[in-house]
């Protein structure tokens, strides 16, 4: 969809910089921002030691592709962002016996 024609960009960024004192736009923006590193925490499936610093980074390069193709009208946004995505996801770091709990109070 971000290598489309006529992209104008993430509508959350566009409607937080249109609407910065709309509390009714700023709530579902406020939503989205939760609602997507919890996808991409989800998507990640067994826990690992650096899961909060790698979803971090999946958000960063999410809405960096999504500048990119509006700001730079880039075709290979898209593209570029799977591959990074696909170099932070090989440096992912396994928690011993995939235990949540472990990792969350570094035991």
């Amino acid at each position: 969809m971000i290598s489309e024609p006529g992209f104008r960009g993430c509508a959350f960024a566009n409607a937080a910089a249109e609407y910065p004192h709309h509390a009714g736009v700023q709530e579902a923006i406020a939503y989205d921002r939760t609602w997507l590193p919890a996808l991409f925490s989800r998507l990640l499936g067994a826990p690992a030691d650096n899961d909060d610093e790698l979803v971090a980074a999946l958000v960063q390069v999410y809405d960096g592709a999504n500048a990119a193709a509006h700001i730079d009208h880039s075709k290979t946004s898209a593209r570029t962002a799977r591959n990074t995505a696909e170099l932070l996801l090989a440096a992912r770091r396994p928690t011993p016996n995939g235990d949540r709990a472990a990792a969350d109070t570094g035991h």
